[in-house]
């Protein structure tokens, strides 16, 4: 998908200018007022707006004066990758070919959860591994640290089934992943520049909509840039954009952090209200499938687009 995303920036096809990719530029400055750049090597770039996609570290949040408050989560993560192929010879059971989509164990009332997601046609079995904090504390440690022994793996479930034991048993690449909560940011924008992704809404991975929301931020700055919406001033637009995101990606947020205590706050599970273990915090807050599929972002720009520009960009059938 990355492959698809960068040749369809670059190629000449389509209106307007093609992307010029410059990679190794580390940002140490930016000036929000003029659009410039200025990198850790002395140079320096000016354009007519500064897009901050620079993930959960990112540089730009910090130089629009954003105060990060986050705090470790009540739990930690080890994940684990597992071949298939090992794991038959071994006579265990091929999760992958008896079921493609992601499976999950545990998660009803309590820390420990399972998640494991196929690979690569099933051959690669993907493990993310839960369980409470106090059972392995990895907050000072990042995903680039050396492997994590198996046995790490195994000692929060020593009452697991044998079978998914057996599978973590033969995990290779076992790597901390560190789960922080942070608390919604004050703005996303500042003149010239915004963030996007993670660096404007970190979220815990139970949802699994980390990287759609980020996709959703995405549209929602081509869509406002476009000549469907776009008026001339890109402050305006970015104002425009953080009014437009913020409430929605917030809402995965928070959603995501309770699903990381509670499977049922997951979209999906949260529908399944005749299970004789639902149990949500707050119906009117949970989030579902049909609110995740069915949002119409035209529709959300022109809810919150300034009532003067309503009558023109309805006119001109946009």
């Amino acid at each position: 998908m990355h492959k698809m995303l960068m040749d369809c920036a670059l190629s000449k096809e389509g209106d307007g200018v093609p992307v010029k990719l410059v990679v190794n530029h580390k940002c140490e400055d930016i000036d929000t007022n003029s659009g410039t750049v200025v990198f850790t090597d002395g140079s320096s770039v000016k354009h007519d707006v500064i897009i901050g996609s620079d993930g959960i570290g990112s540089a730009i949040r910090k130089l629009i004066g954003i105060q990060v408050e986050k705090r470790p989560a009540e739990s930690s993560c080890l994940h684990a990758n597992v071949t298939s192929e090992e794991a038959v010879a071994l006579g265990l059971p091929s999760y992958g070919e008896m079921n493609s989509a992601i499976e999950y164990w545990g998660g009803h009332g309590s820390l420990n959860k399972i998640v494991l997601s196929p690979c690569r046609n099933s051959s690669l079995l993907s493990y993310y591994c839960f369980f409470p904090r106090e059972k392995g504390d990895y907050s000072g440690q990042t995903w680039t640290s050396e492997d994590r022994p198996v046995g790490e793996l195994l000692s929060p479930y020593p009452d697991l089934d044998p079978e998914i034991y057996g599978h973590l048993k033969i995990g290779q690449e076992i790597r901390p992943w560190r789960l922080w909560v942070h608390e919604p940011y004050s703005h996303w924008q500042k003149g010239l520049a915004c963030i996007m992704g993670d660096a404007a809404h970190p979220m815990m991975p139970d949802q699994s909509q980390g990287a759609c929301t980020a996709l959703e931020d995405a549209a929602a700055l081509g869509l406002l840039f476009s000549k469907d919406f776009y008026a001339g001033s890109v402050e305006e637009t970015l104002k425009l954009y953080e009014k437009v995101r913020m409430p929605r990606a917030t809402k995965v947020q928070a959603a995501s952090a309770r699903a990381r205590e509670n499977i049922h706050e997951r979209i999906g599970f949260s529908d399944n209200t005749d299970n004789k273990l639902y149990a949500v915090n707050d119906e009117s807050s949970k989030l579902t499938i049909a609110e995740m599929n069915s949002y119409d972002m035209r529709a959300d720009i022109l809810s919150k687009w300034p009532v003067s520009a309503q009558t023109s960009v309805t006119t001109n059938g946009r």
